[in-house]
């Protein structure tokens, strides 16, 4: 008994701290007010003969009542599917055949009994034990708006498209599609602006349009169950019931009474008048026991067994521990010691870019390294490629399908290289070419080469200009970052602000991690450049020079980006660097021999971003260095997706989201920095000169 009341007392705490205090409250006050009613729903009720409609019950053919329960089926099927895809919107990492069956159960005994969020929570705490009674509350509450959302949605449709006796009906239901269609719209796109930003995260688009269509199955399917049991000859059609039965439905709900009961019988009389009084109790009391009584019955019996679990539970629990399970790591997490070294030693060095706070991680255990990657409204969109030691590309994308499944996101693969692109596309997935990325080889990298006639000028205007380059390493010092940081402003005000998800931002504790080039001249920073390292690769992340702010005054003289940039190189090549990228611009030109043609929209999605980032200046200012052009690739399941994710992609670019607030804990470690030959000191100043 002890146990017991110990366990009796720790959940009351829980429920105390869950805030059910409240919630019964407003569970409650419908209840009182449909008491309230009573009056008015007994005038509603009075017409209602239930000794004939139970003498018409029983008098039913088989057939009906068989149809009526393979509906029932139907319907708590859906809900089970339903309450699976509230699960991997919410990340709760429960089993799926456990997680059907506890919300087919939760929700066949709450809604016969009222005070559906308490009775679901409770009951979904008892059949998932791992849950936990908060996250409980949390799926229960998630499953019962969302549930209102797709109910709303198809009954819209329903009064528009079909025959109803409900006043403006078009107009309601015109409205209610008009409202489902902004939903749907902040699914695509989360905002993250005003106060929009601080709404829930809703569901993918993916998963919105699953939930849709099990609320509709649901809704139909016992409306159908409704429909069969009334008598032979009742003269109403099942699309002249559907938008009455979706109404008196929606008011059995917002009563909050055990079954919808007075609320869902008002309703009904008062849409369907034409229909004999015998013949709706008749159906009214076969719906009770078919899709309440007996559900609810078996329902207390599962909830009284507790969790089971079955054999294809056990077979999946098996699997999933001989099985390449992936884990996300959510973004603005602190790297742990084994990721930055990984990072220091990765063969693609842009994966640096998780150190922003912006992109997680994705890991395989057993696999060790990662891939940086990140959510999107209707996808998981992994950048590049994975970074440790590679093992298989095909398992890799895999953990990225299984992860993005979870997730209810499309598996989606940006700036993937052509062995990564060609892994996807054997896999099935849809692959387009995006991008262009140039690279150098340091070690080959001479200005004097006939291809580099324009560099050269540049370089000697630089040259002319006095300007001097340092570079740094590790955090900067105070006074260093806030006039990097006015130079980073000042720039971004002259170009419609920052670019974010895969380009850099600027932010100190970011930085520190990267070798820094800076131009000054008079002691005054004119503009900097950035660069991950890795022992395998540099890539050029951050450039910001000075514009001319007021006639006359400082500005960052042509040719400075320039000199920083072949200062860097220079370097790379003392430090044995095999390949430097001055990172991706977007392609001009697509549809190569052997390649998928691209959708008109993933065209005009391509030349926006182009038009936004600034890509021809950037095409301009990178082909001064002659680089090779590597093709780089998006790669997703199927077109739909793949135009979708551009989508988020281009949005995410363009309108980035606020950076992550960043702590101590974030700052460059050094130790982890890969290891510099020797040279010049990092604080003294070099003056241009060609590398030879």
């Amino acid at each position: 008994m002890g146990k017991v009341s110990h366990g009796l007392q720790r959940a009351a705490g829980t429920l105390k701290e869950a805030g059910l205090g409240s919630l019964v409250l407003r569970q409650g006050l419908p209840i009182l007010g449909v008491l309230a009613l009573l009056p008015l729903l007994a005038g509603w009720l009075h017409g209602l003969d239930l000794g004939a409609g139970w003498a018409q019950l029983s008098a039913l053919p088989g057939s009906r009542w068989v149809g009526a329960f393979c509906m029932t089926t139907v319907s708590f099927w859906a809900l089970g599917r339903y309450d699976l895809a509230i699960h991997r919107w919410l990340s709760t990492g429960q089993n799926e055949d456990a997680v059907q069956g506890a919300g087919v159960t939760a929700i066949a005994v709450s809604q016969s009994t009222g005070f559906g969020l308490v009775i679901g929570a409770l009951l979904r705490w008892r059949m998932l034990p791992g849950l936990g009674l908060a996250r409980a509350l949390g799926v229960t509450t998630a499953v019962a708006l969302s549930f209102l959302a797709g109910w709303g949605l198809f009954t819209s449709l329903c009064l528009l498209m079909l025959p109803s006796a409900f006043p403006f009906a078009a107009a309601v239901g015109a409205a209610g599609l008009a409202l489902g269609g902004f939903v749907v719209a902040l699914c695509l796109w989360p905002p993250h602006w005003g106060g929009l930003s601080r709404l829930p995260r809703l569901p993918s688009i993916w998963l919105a349009t699953r939930i849709a269509l099990f609320a509709t199955l649901d809704c139909a399917a016992a409306a159908l169950a409704f429909w069969l049991l009334l008598p032979p000859g009742t003269d109403l059609a099942y699309l002249t019931l559907l938008p009455a039965f979706l109404l008196a439905l929606g008011a059995g709900i917002m009563g909050g009474t055990p079954g919808g009961a007075g609320p869902f019988e008002a309703a009904l009389l008062m849409l369907l008048a034409q229909v004999d009084g015998t013949a709706l109790s008749c159906a009214i009391l076969g719906f009770r026991l078919v899709y309440y009584a007996l559900p609810a019955g078996l329902g207390l019996l599962a909830a009284a067994i507790g969790p089971v679990r079955s054999l294809a539970t056990l077979r999946q629990e098996r699997e999933d521990k001989s099985s390449f399970r992936p884990v996300f790591r959510r973004a603005g997490r602190p790297p742990s010691e084994d990721l930055a070294w990984h990072l220091a030693t990765a063969r693609r060095a842009e994966a640096g870019l998780i150190r922003q706070g912006e992109l997680g991680w994705l890991e395989a255990p057993g696999a060790g390294g990662g891939w940086a990657a990140g959510p999107t409204g209707s996808a998981l969109v992994a950048l590049g490629a994975p970074f440790g030691p590679w093992g298989e590309r095909r398992h890799w994308l895999a953990a990225l399908r299984a992860e993005a499944r979870a997730r209810g996101l499309a598996p989606v693969i940006y700036k993937a290289g052509p062995r990564m692109a060609a892994t996807a596309r054997r896999a099935g997935f849809r692959v387009l070419p995006v991008s262009e990325e140039a690279v150098i080889e340091p070690l080959g990298f001479s200005v004097d080469s006939p291809d580099h006639r324009q560099l050269r000028r540049k370089l000697r205007r630089a040259e002319k200009a006095g300007i001097e380059i340092t570079r740094e390493i590790g955090p900067p010092d105070p006074a260093t970052a806030a006039e990097m940081a006015a130079v980073s402003e000042a720039w971004e005000a002259t170009r419609g602000g920052s670019r974010g998800f895969s380009m850099g931002r600027f932010c100190p504790i970011y930085i520190g991690h990267q070798y820094r080039y800076i131009a000054r001249a008079e002691g005054r920073i004119l503009g900097f450049a950035s660069f991950h390292v890795s022992t395998c690769e540099w890539v050029l992340d951050l450039m910001r020079t000075l514009p001319e702010q007021e006639p006359g005054g400082p500005s960052a003289p042509d040719g400075t980006m320039h000199a920083l940039v072949a200062r860097a190189i220079a370097d790379a090549a003392r430090r044995g660097c095999l390949r430097l990228s001055l990172a991706a611009v977007p392609l001009r030109q697509a549809g190569l021999e052997g390649e998928d043609p691209e959708s008109a929209l993933f065209s005009a999605l391509r030349s926006r971003l182009d038009e936004a980032s600034g890509g021809a200046g950037l095409r301009q200012f990178k082909a001064c260095f002659a680089p090779r052009w590597e093709r780089l690739y998006i790669a997703a399941p199927n077109r739909l997706a793949l135009s979708l994710a551009a989508v988020d992609i281009a949005r995410r670019i363009a309108r980035p989201r606020p950076l992550p607030r960043l702590g101590p804990e974030h700052a460059a470690p050094g130790r982890y920095a890969p290891r510099a030959a020797p040279e010049a000191p990092q604080d003294e100043a070099l003056p241009l000169r060609r590398a030879s």
